[in-house]
This record gives C-alpha cells, sequence and structure tokens, in this order.
C-alpha cells in the first residue's frame, strides 16, 4: 500500500529527532564531566519529548535511574508536575515497578480504566490529577537478557489516547536515554579507576607499601561496591599468597587467615 504524505512525515520527523538526539549522545562523550553531560542530555530529550511529541498538550516528563538495591532515583523533570515527580519517585508496587518486572513499556489512556493486572495510581498520584500516563523501561542488554537501568515517565493531566507514532517515538526516547544513561556509566566508572591509578602511582612515592596495598584494596570496593577486598601476594618458594592489603565496608573485620594455599588444584594457583 502506498504510504501518505502523513507518514511520509512522520518519518521524516522520526529521523530529524534520531540525528538530533544521536548527536546529543556523542557528545557525552566529549564532556569531561560525565554527571553533567547526563543531566543535559536527558534534559533535552525530555524536551523532544514535549516539543515532537505530544506537542499540543502540556505533558510531565521525568527519567529515573533504577538500581535493583536502592529503587527508582536521581530523577531529572520537566512539565507543571516537577517538583511533584522529584519529590516522590516511583514507588515500590507501583506502575513503574510493573515495566521494571514486564520489561515492557505501559501506555495508559485514561487512568481510571486501567489495564488488567496494572496496580492502581497511588493517592498522591491522583491528587496531582493525571488522567493518563506512559511507562517506559530503560533497558540495556541483548533481547532476552535485558536489564532495567532506569525508566522514562511521561504523566498527562487529561485523558489522552497515545497513537503509534507517539508510542514508536516514546520508545526511541526510551532507547536513547538508557545509551545516554549507560554512557555515564562507563565514562564516570573509566574517570574513577583513572584516578584511582593516579593516586596509586602518586602514593608509591609517600606511603608504606602496606598502606598503598590497603588504598588498592579500597579503591576495588568502591569502584565494585564490594562488601570487602584483599590484595594478596605470590610467595612461589613457599607456595602460597601472602596477605598484604585488606578493605572492608561496616564493622573492622580481619581476614581469617593471613595465607592461603597455591596448588594446581585451587583457584588461588590458577590465579597465581
Amino acid at each position: 500500500m502506498p504510504q501518505t504524505n502523513d507518514q511520509f512525515a512522520d518519518q521524516t520527523t522520526y529521523l530529524q529527532i534520531l540525528s538530533r538526539v544521536s548527536q546529543q549522545l556523542v557528545e557525552t562523550w566529549q564532556q569531561s564531566d560525565p554527571g553533567s553531560a547526563l543531566s543535559d542530555t536527558l534534559n533535552r530529550i525530555l524536551r523532544e519529548v514535549a516539543e515532537n511529541v505530544i506537542p499540543d498538550q502540556e505533558i510531565s516528563a521525568s527519567v529515573y535511574i533504577y538500581d535493583e538495591v536502592e529503587g527508582f532515583y536521581s530523577g531529572v523533570a520537566r512539565g507543571p508536575l516537577t517538583d511533584y515527580m522529584i519529590a516522590y519517585p516511583p514507588r515500590p508496587g507501583g506502575t513503574a515497578e510493573f515495566i521494571v518486572q514486564n520489561r515492557q513499556p505501559l501506555f495508559v489512556d485514561n487512568v481510571k480504566r486501567m489495564p488488567p493486572g496494572v496496580p492502581p495510581l497511588s493517592k498522591k498520584a491522583l491528587e496531582q490529577g493525571i488522567q493518563s500516563l506512559a511507562n517506559l523501561p530503560l533497558l540495556i542488554g541483548p533481547v532476552g537478557q535485558q536489564t532495567v537501568i532506569g525508566a522514562l515517565i511521561i504523566n498527562l493531566q487529561q485523558p489522552h489516547v497515545f497513537d503509534q507514532s507517539q508510542q514508536t517515538l516514546l520508545k526511541l526516547f526510551a532507547g536513547q536515554a538508557a545509551i545516554a544513561l549507560q554512557n555515564a556509566r562507563i565514562h564516570r566508572r573509566r574517570l574513577l579507576e583513572e584516578q584511582a591509578i593516579q593516586q596509586v602511582s602518586a602514593l608509591t612515592t609517600t606511603k608504606k607499601l602496606a598502606q598503598v596495598e590497603d588504598y588498592i584494596a579500597q579503591q576495588a570496593v568502591e569502584l565494585t561496591r564490594a562488601t570487602y577486598a584483599t590484595v594478596w601476594a605470590a610467595n612461589p618458594e613457599q607456595s602460597e599468597l601472602l596477605l598484604q592489603g585488606r578493605f572492608n565496608t561496616g564493622r573492622h573485620w580481619n581476614p581469617p587467615q593471613t595465607t592461603l594455599p597455591i596448588d594446581e588444584y585451587s583457584i588461588n594457583g590458577y590465579v597465581a
């Protein structure tokens, strides 16, 4: 079936938006502060959503970071409900958690008629006058093994039917927001690793070896969010590893042993 002028116009708009957002993602690697770069990019994405996806209505939009331990946090938002969306990130058991579990976007044209299985809005959300919404997970990884790292939340204070074109564009923006967030994480991690290496190098000229090795263990814990880390030195003559440095979170902790055997049947031997 031949495409209509409206379909061609939709495709042109789609490509123009994709080009702009892609350029914004490239720029995130050109800034020295990954946090600032991420905030700028997400705010641009939200502006594109407001101006190009649903331009005939005033929308409130936000992007939240998601962590399996901490839940949703650190949102950026725009629109009349900005203060509410920053002060009240998605709650456990709500619609945002629903999309985390299902890893699929949710479009609700009228919150009074929620789809089957979707939890109702909280009393606080209803008090804001929210009448329609779109919640989209920010996903990374291959299909079937995707991880949720955030959510794009759209709230409208009047009923709205999300047509196919709008759903497609919102999925595009959710995908670009996920890339921006992942870029910022990788960029921040790389900067932290570079800083740690520089600090270790500086410490080797001013501190005792034991202090340097404790610091290396500390950096390993902070970079990987581990509970503890230890640094061991190989002593081939005695076929064992010797404890050199350690660091742990929480209460003071001493490793149960200061030597580990090296043999061909152990992980210690394989690493050494």
